[in-house]
C-alpha cells in the first residue's frame, strides 16, 4: 500500500551516531535515551506503542523537533497535521499513516483520548459502507502516535500509563530552520543507520535485561525493558534509563492529579485526617470533600456517582500518591467506601 503522501527513505548508513542529530533538534539531553527508545519501538510491529507528547512554550522548536523525528523513521509530505475533528478522522489517517502525527494540540476531548489508547494497542473502527444496508467498512490499526502543545494535552489516567512525557527547554541560540533543514537532509542516512545500528545491538542484549521488580514495573514493561537494552547497547547503565523514564511517569501522575479536582480534594482531605483508614458512605465522602474544593472548579462532580467515577479514573495516580481508595459493596442503603494509606 502506497499512499499519494508516503516519502522515501533514504539507505541507511552504517557506523554513523546521532550526536549532529541532538544538534539540530531541541531534546534535552536527560531525555534522549527516551526519544531513542520511542523511535526504536516505533519499529516493533508486535508490541504496544507509547504515545509520545512533545510539550514547550511558544518558540521551543516543538513543530521542527515533531516533524524531523517523524521525517527519520515515515518520511510523508505532510508530517504535521492539525488537531483532528472526529473519532472518524483519526482512523482513516491512522490507516493510510505509519505514524499518528499532531501538532498544536491545546485540548484533548475523553473521546479522543480513548482512541488514541485503542490506536496504540491496537482496535479497529467500523461503520456502515455507503450505498448499504448490511455491509461494514472497517478500518483496523495499531500505530505509533506524536504529539505537541503548550500545555500538556494528554490527561485521561489509562492514555497517561501509555504516554512519554518530553518538556523542551527554551532555545537561547536560534538559527535559520531552513539551515537546520539542509542540515538533516544531508545526514538523514547517516541518522537512520545510527538509530537502525542502536536497534539492532539493543536485541542483542534484550534477553538478558532483568525488569525491576513486580511492584516496581510500569505499564510499558516493554517500552521499559527496550529502553534498558537501548542504554546497555550505548554504553550506559539501564538505571540511566529507569531515571529518565520514572522522572517522566511522576510528572504524568503529577498532571493526572492536578487535571482531577476530585483526586486533588480527596488528598488534601485525607493528609490531614488522622486515621490511616477509613470507611465511609460515598455521599458523606461528597459532601465533606465539596467542603475544601476550589471555588472556581467547572469540572466538579455533580453527584456523588459523579465523584465515585472521577476517584477511579484516578485510582492508578492515588496509590503513587499512598492512597488505596476502592468500594466495599452495598451495605443496607448505602455503598461503603475504604480509604487507607500505603506505603509511598
Amino acid at each position: 500500500m502506497r499512499p499519494e503522501t508516503f516519502r522515501p527513505l533514504p539507505e541507511p548508513i552504517r557506523n554513523s551516531d546521532l550526536s549532529q542529530l541532538w544538534e539540530i533538534i531541541n531534546i534535552p539531553e536527560e531525555s534522549r535515551l527516551l526519544i531513542i527508545t520511542w523511535l526504536c519501538e516505533c519499529l516493533r510491529i508486535d508490541t504496544p506503542f507509547p504515545l509520545l507528547e512533545i510539550i514547550g512554550e511558544q518558540g521551543s522548536a516543538k513543530s521542527t523537533t515533531q516533524s524531523m523525528l517523524r521525517q527519520l523513521i515515515d518520511p510523508n509530505a505532510c508530517n504535521l497535521r492539525a488537531a483532528p475533528k472526529t473519532i472518524e478522522d483519526i482512523f482513516i489517517a491512522a490507516g493510510v499513516n505509519w505514524l499518528v502525527s499532531y501538532e498544536n494540540m491545546s485540548h484533548l476531548s475523553a473521546p479522543i483520548q480513548d482512541t488514541f489508547c485503542v490506536i496504540a494497542t491496537g482496535g479497529g473502527f467500523a461503520k456502515r459502507k455507503l450505498y448499504s444496508d448490511a455491509d461494514e467498512s472497517v478500518i483496523n490499526v495499531k500505530r505509533p502516535i506524536i504529539l505537541n502543545g503548550i500545555s500538556a494535552a494528554v490527561t485521561a489516567q489509562d492514555l497517561i500509563d501509555r504516554t512519554i512525557s518530553v518538556e523542551m527547554p527554551v532555545i537561547s541560540n536560534r538559527q535559520e530552520s531552513t539551515l537546520l533543514w539542509k542540515i538533516y537532509d544531508i545526514n538523514h542516512a547517516k541518522f537512520l543507520g545510527a538509530i537502525l545500528d542502536i536497534f539492532s545491538h539493543a536485541l542483542e542484549h534484550l534477553s538478558s535485561i532483568q525488569l525491576p521488580s513486580a511492584a516496581n514495573r510500569p505499564r510499558l514493561i516493554e517500552f521499559a525493558k527496550l529502553g534498558m537494552a537501548i542504554a546497555k547497547s550505548l554504553g550506559k547503565s539501564e538505571e540511566d534509563f529507569l531515571s529518565q523514564f520514572n522522572t517522566s511517569r511522576q510528572e504524568s501522575i503529577n498532571r493526572t492529579i492536578d487535571a482531577s479536582p476530585a483526586a486533588s480534594a480527596l488528598i488534601e482531605w485525607f493528609e490531614n485526617h488522622p486515621s490511616n483508614s477509613l470507611t465511609i458512605s460515598l455521599k458523606e465522602l461528597y459532601e465533606k470533600l465539596a467542603r475544601i474544593r476550589s471555588s472556581n472548579t467547572e469540572s466538579w462532580p455533580r453527584s456523588p456517582k459523579g465523584l465515585a467515577d472521577a476517584l477511579r479514573r484516578a485510582a492508578p495516580a492515588l496509590r503513587q500518591f499512598g492512597i488505596e481508595f476502592r468500594s466495599l459493596g452495598k451495605t443496607g442503603s448505602y455503598v461503603l467506601w475504604e480509604i487507607k494509606r500505603l506505603e509511598k
